[in-house]
């Protein structure tokens, strides 16, 4: 596979309760989220986050790649998984967070791999669906390079944003994340218009 975009940063268990300490575990946080968005966008994605061994750190690159990931660049380490939790409560959130001395924690750019030069777009840190059908958009445009951006027109331009606007919309509508596949943006117009209008004053 020619790795197109790549993405680093945290990848961990989200888990969730409505309360009464009934915890459901998810794989993700944005980074790995948005890498999935990109893969079932249909952009060969890769990512360049360390993972865990322990049986958390198997859930997550199990996840990745039964949703298309490249994950030849994701190194191994013993240390344990981060973990999020998160208690439901009709007033209000709480949140706790376990994440020092984790696998995913040290990550930084000058840890990153060679990439291979079939990558065009590297997402580091946080993104979301949105950001990942910006780079999905982009690379349909034919935009590899930076010095290709003042060249494209407003057409491309508000087909780029309606492509990352719906799929950003379609995973606002379901539980915890679950980017949209490429069939389901097939048609589908974005929640906001992307024409631009001239007021009357």
């Amino acid at each position: 596979m020619n790795m197109r975009i790549a993405f680093g940063g945290e990848s961990l268990i989200d888990f969730t309760a409505p309360g009464a300490l009934a915890f459901q575990g998810r794989e993700g946080r944005a980074l790995t989220n948005s890498a999935i968005a990109a893969a079932r966008m249909g952009q060969p994605t890769g990512f360049v986050t360390q993972l865990s061994t322990d049986l958390f750190g198997e859930r997550l690159l199990g996840y990745m790649r039964a949703n298309g990931i490249d994950t030849r660049f994701v190194p191994r380490s013993a240390a344990p998984t981060t973990l999020a939790f998160v208690e439901r409560t009709p007033a209000s959130d709480r949140y706790a967070f376990y994440m020092q001395g984790t696998a995913d924690t040290p990550c930084a750019r000058d840890m990153l791999p060679p990439l291979p030069d079939s990558c065009r777009y590297l997402h580091f840190g946080s993104t979301t669906p949105f950001g990942a059908g910006l780079s999905v958009g982009m690379l349909e445009q034919g935009v590899e390079q930076p010095s290709q951006l003042a060249a494209v027109s407003d057409a491309q331009w508000r087909a780029v944003l309606r492509f990352a606007v719906t799929a950003a919309a379609l995973n606002c509508t379901r539980e915890g994340a679950d980017p949209p596949r490429r069939a389901e943006l097939s048609g589908r117009r974005p929640c906001i218009p992307l024409n631009p209008t001239t007021r009357q004053h």
